[in-house]
């Protein structure tokens, strides 16, 4: 009686996440990044950011389609959690970026929600990254199969590598998720463009692969390679 009472359960409210699967150690994922077809390398210029160099800092970074991987190229970007709570109910992490030695060459911090019905992540931002301000967030809502989301975004987040406007935009998302194969499908629109995300999601590892396309038409996969405690 039990176990049909709980089958039951299951059917009317669906499976429920593992709770916090964002807990703690760090989940490293491989940087690829694409343009026109091709696979680009991605590099950091050393500089160090003193507060009053920001555009400088911003665009300290190259890619080019020779892949020579020297101390310099992004080639994992790992996802720390960290401890205690940021902006309310945010979950705070950090990016660090590495490159093939696992030598840390860039690092951010920033912030997630989870819960029992959503799982929602910041990208990672920094120098090149910033792009990804203009896609769809991965975002998870176990309780809806579609949903959509609204974001203004200010001009700092521009650059003339990609796109540039004054003051704030709206980025438009509509998010499809499929509970079964873990799979959610998103498109941002804006007066920019559109960008796309497709993620593949794990109910014990979290987003194992998150695909964009971003607003120059570039592709950007990140994707779970392993957790390190």
């Amino acid at each position: 009686m039990k176990t049909l009472f709980a089958l039951l359960l299951l059917f009317l409210i669906g499976p429920q996440p593992i709770k916090e699967i964002y807990d703690k150690g760090e989940f490293i994922f491989s940087v690829k990044i694409y343009k026109n077809e091709n696979e680009m390398g991605l590099r950091f210029f050393p500089f160090q950011h003193t507060g009053e160099n920001g555009e400088e800092f911003d665009n300290a970074w190259e890619l080019s389609e020779d892949l020579i991987i020297d101390k310099n190229t992004v080639v994992y970007l790992g996802m720390e959690i960290m401890e205690g709570k940021i902006n309310g109910d945010q979950k705070p992490y950090q990016f660090n970026y590495y490159n093939a030695e696992f030598e840390k060459i860039g690092m951010e911090a920033t912030g997630l929600i989870e819960n029992d019905s959503t799982i929602w992540l910041h990208p990672p931002r920094g120098r090149y990254f910033k792009i990804l301000e203009l896609n769809p967030f991965p975002e998870i809502r176990f309780d809806k199969e579609k949903w959509s989301t609204k974001l203004e975004v200010g001009d700092h987040w521009g650059n003339k590598r990609w796109k540039t406007w004054k003051g704030n935009i709206e980025i438009a998302s509509e998010y499809s998720y499929n509970g079964e194969n873990g799979k959610v499908t998103a498109i941002a629109k804006s007066e920019l463009g559109i960008t796309h995300l497709t993620a593949d999601f794990d109910r014990t590892d979290g987003f194992k692969k998150l695909d964009y396309t971003n607003i120059d038409g570039s592709r950007m996969v990140l994707e779970l390679i392993r957790k390190r405690e």
